[in-house]
């Protein structure tokens, strides 16, 4: 009896420590930001301007999620490319 308890004392703590790293193993890579959405576009030739900045600055926004691909896309950058910087924001 004293053997299953102690499997079972071991299994908890198994369980609780592997429960406490869950949010470690999977949280999200860190953000980029505006800049590298716009070095990105910079770095495989297009021109950065206040359309450009004004797309790159809606990637990362929560309220805004959704307008930074199509503004590229309307202002001539590639859907690849435009997908990339967007991830990058």
């Amino acid at each position: 009896m004293l053997r299953s308890k102690s499997g079972r004392v071991i299994a908890a703590l198994s369980l609780a420590g592997v429960a406490a790293m869950a949010p470690v193993a999977t949280a999200a890579p860190a953000q980029a930001s505006q800049f590298d959405c716009q070095q990105y576009l910079l770095d495989v030739g297009y021109k950065v301007g206040a359309k450009t900045r004004q797309a790159c600055s809606y990637g990362g926004s929560v309220t805004h999620a959704g307008l930074c691909y199509p503004i590229l896309v309307s202002i001539g950058v590639k859907s690849l490319h435009a997908t990339t910087a967007c991830r990058l924001s």
